[in-house]
C-alpha cells in the first residue's frame, strides 16, 4: 500500500512506519524495511513485525521462510532433478542444478577451444 507521505513523494506503509517508530531514514539507499519471518502479510505496517536491514538480509529471511519461488521446485528448467547429488548450493545461497552447471562449463570450454 502506498501513501503520500508530505514529504513531495510515496512511500510504502511500512516505510512510514519505520519512519514513525524508529526514526528511519526515508532517503537511506544502504537499508530498507524488511518484514520479520513471522510475517507472513507484506502489506503490514505493524512495527513490531519491521525492521531495518538490507536486501541481502531480506533474500536471506526469504530463503530460510521456504517462500522463495525457487525453494519448491523439484526440478531444474531443462528437466533435471533438484535432490540428491545433482543439487548444491552456490555462495548466495540458491539452489544449482550440476548437470546444468556441467553442461555450461563444457561449452564455454568447447567455444574456447574452437577460437584457438
Amino acid at each position: 500500500m502506498k501513501l503520500f507521505n508530505g514529504l513531495g513523494g510515496r512511500q510504502l506503509v511500512h516505510r512510514l512506519s519505520a519512519w514513525i517508530h524508529f526514526d528511519y531514514d526515508l532517503n537511506d539507499k544502504e537499508h530498507q524495511i524488511n518484514h520479520k519471518l513471522e510475517c507472513k502479510h507484506p502489506s503490514c505496517w505493524n512495527p513490531d513485525h519491521l525492521y531495518i536491514g538490507t536486501q541481502q538480509d531480506n533474500m536471506q529471511d526469504v530463503l530460510k521462510s521456504k517462500n522463495h519461488y525457487n525453494t519448491n521446485k523439484e526440478v531444474c528448467k531443462r528437466g533435471h532433478p533438484l535432490n540428491g547429488i545433482n543439487i548444491k548450493t552456490n555462495q548466495r545461497g540458491a539452489r544449482v542444478c550440476r548437470a546444468c552447471e556441467k553442461y555450461h562449463s563444457e561449452q564455454r570450454t568447447s567455444k574456447q577451444h574452437q577460437k584457438t
